[in-house]
């Protein structure tokens, strides 16, 4: 091996094969595709990892240098980093530009198409954010042990777009695929108090002063990579998030209202209760967050606790069920535990639509007040008949016999 076989950091180059081989193993086996099924976003993907499989030993040899020498660091704090697209930046500074392009060369992939696959970090939108990048990569180039803080904006940056010669600025959701530079840790997450709690009025929210609460911060790592690849800095974001996922002390009391209060849309509620005024809205909770304000329609009754066992009588007594949840990164994701009981009681269910209950085959999803309070009426005239089908196929007792039918398969075959 000759020494224009070596990068500056002593390391031994990756070939052009050893590339192609690695982003043909990451293009299968993280990202389950093959040439036929893989998207141009999962072929970026697939390259993004197997570049990074070659900073990561070298990342991870950086910090542990400085802490067994006990090095002095510089500490970059700024509101904005601007990076850019780290896969091009890493490329570059790794030294593996004819590499990587003679190993999708090989493929016919066009390398600066791949390139641009990777959405621009979005970590604000000034000029000081540019500045602040520009100084940790020229820190980790200088060798100088530093570390960059900030925050994991989800919407950081806005989208342009032109009509009628005006700008319209859209949403810019930087992280609605995986980040492949990112490396979460949520063992070093930290608590932050807060002498005050949030509620939802009119679409706005405001802080309730003198009704404590917390959030978390989750940091998430990313690589700083110096030219030549000798020193590879950290720069931390830190995401925000939600303390408790559910407040399972007030559920268990029967206090369904208080537990849901921050999940539910208490303002689409009120409206749609006003537009249908004919109809009773009932809602289940002896009690309610004092930082939450609820409608106080007419035709809203809050009918207090329940005991579980009594919830089939009410559902029998319902025409439609609803299940309007805000839609928040706290929600996204939730499964409405009562779905299924609300079908299985021959129940139409309305909701937001919050993803989940875009996918399920028997939720109607609405978010403005007319529209929600449209689907009420149409769902009023569903045939019952079906929701109960397919409720049935997740009765517990259904459920429990396909678990025992596998066991006893499993042991017969042991």
């Amino acid at each position: 091996m000759t020494e224009d076989d070596k990068t500056s950091s002593g390391d031994s180059r990756p070939t052009s094969g050893d590339l192609q081989r690695a982003f043909l193993r990451h293009l299968q086996y993280t990202l389950g595709k093959d040439k036929f099924s893989a998207t141009k976003a999962d072929l970026y993907l697939a390259l993004a990892h197997a570049v990074r499989d070659r900073l990561v030993d070298r990342w991870l040899d950086t910090q542990q240098s400085y802490y067994v020498n006990d090095a002095k660091r510089v500490y970059y704090i700024s509101m904005e980093f601007l990076i850019g697209r780290s896969l091009a930046n890493n490329v570059t500074n790794l030294l593996l530009d004819s590499f990587a392009l003679q190993a999708v060369k090989q493929k016919n992939l066009d390398l600066v198409k791949l390139l641009e696959e990777e959405p621009d970090a979005g970590l604000g939108n000034g000029g000081l954010g540019r500045l602040a990048a520009c100084f940790l990569d020229s820190l980790a180039t200088m060798q100088i042990p530093a570390m960059g803080y900030g925050l994991r904006y989800e919407y950081g940056i806005f989208k342009q777009t032109i009509h009628d010669g005006w700008q319209q600025e859209l949403p810019d959701n930087w992280l609605r695929r995986p980040d492949p530079w990112e490396v979460a840790r949520p063992e070093e997450q930290v608590k932050v108090n807060l002498n005050c709690s949030f509620q939802m009025r009119d679409g706005t929210l405001h802080a309730v002063s003198g009704q404590p609460s917390d959030m978390i911060g989750l940091p998430y790592d990313r690589p700083t990579v110096g030219y030549g690849g000798k020193t590879i800095n950290t720069l931390r974001l830190w995401a925000a998030s939600t303390a408790d996922y559910f407040d399972f002390q007030k559920f268990s009391s029967g206090d369904f209202v208080g537990a849901l209060a921050e999940w539910i849309d208490w303002t689409l509620v009120g409206n749609v209760a006003a537009l249908l005024p004919d109809w009773t809205f009932q809602i289940v909770g002896p009690k309610y967050d004092p930082s939450v304000t609820l409608p106080t329609a007419s035709n809203i009754v809050y009918g207090g606790y329940v005991p579980y066992a009594e919830l089939p009588q009410y559902l029998a007594s319902a025409d439609v069920a609803l299940s309007p949840f805000v839609k928040s990164q706290m929600t996204h994701a939730v499964a409405g535990c009562k779905i299924t009981e609300y079908l299985a009681a021959g129940l139409p269910v309305v909701g937001t639509s919050i993803r989940t209950q875009v996918e399920h085959p028997y939720i109607t999803c609405a978010d403005d007040p007319r529209g929600f309070a449209d689907a009420i009426v149409a769902a009023h005239q569903t045939p019952r008949a079906p929701l109960i089908r397919y409720a049935r196929q997740y009765d517990w007792t259904v459920l429990t016999a396909k678990a025992m039918g596998i066991i006893e398969a499993a042991a017969r075959n042991k």
